[in-house]
């Protein structure tokens, strides 16, 4: 049966009886379980920011990465992994544009939005009147 020691410290990796391993055996068979796998040679860390830079570009959202990664806040989080990966805004551009058509569509039971209802929607596109340019002029003091 498992037993949990709320009082002593909590490892990551221990032996089988609870001692802490030594950070540099658990970074020797990384890199040689990678070696062996064929894989290129990176950082324990790396895997870090590989898991949360994939699980972001997923859509699995930002809270639950930062409570995975045991930060303190998800804007701590976003600051750290949140760079935008390529194709991720596109990606997200395609999504939201296709919730918003698809409630366009007609169908049973679909509101369509009436046309008329907007009249600048209609008219043109909004624009400021054009403005003269004035050179020289100061405020009244």
């Amino acid at each position: 049966m498992l037993s949990v020691d709320l009082v002593g410290p909590s490892y990551v990796f221990t032996w089988p009886d609870g001692r802490a391993l030594h950070p540099d055996n658990i970074t020797a068979w990384f890199e040689q379980h990678t070696r062996a796998a064929g894989l290129p040679r990176i950082r324990l860390h790396d895997v870090r920011h590989s898991y949360a830079t994939a699980a972001l570009k997923a859509g699995i959202p930002a809270k639950v990465i930062s409570e995975r990664l045991g930060h303190a806040s998800v804007a701590f989080t976003m600051q750290v992994y949140g760079h935008v990966i390529p194709g991720m805004d596109a990606d997200a551009a395609a999504t939201v544009a296709d919730l918003i058509l698809a409630g366009m569509q007609q169908g049973p039971g679909t509101v369509v939005p009436d046309p008329s209802a907007n009249k600048a929607a209609n008219n043109g596109p909004l624009s400021d009147p054009p403005r003269e340019e004035v050179k020289d002029e100061r405020p009244a003091q």
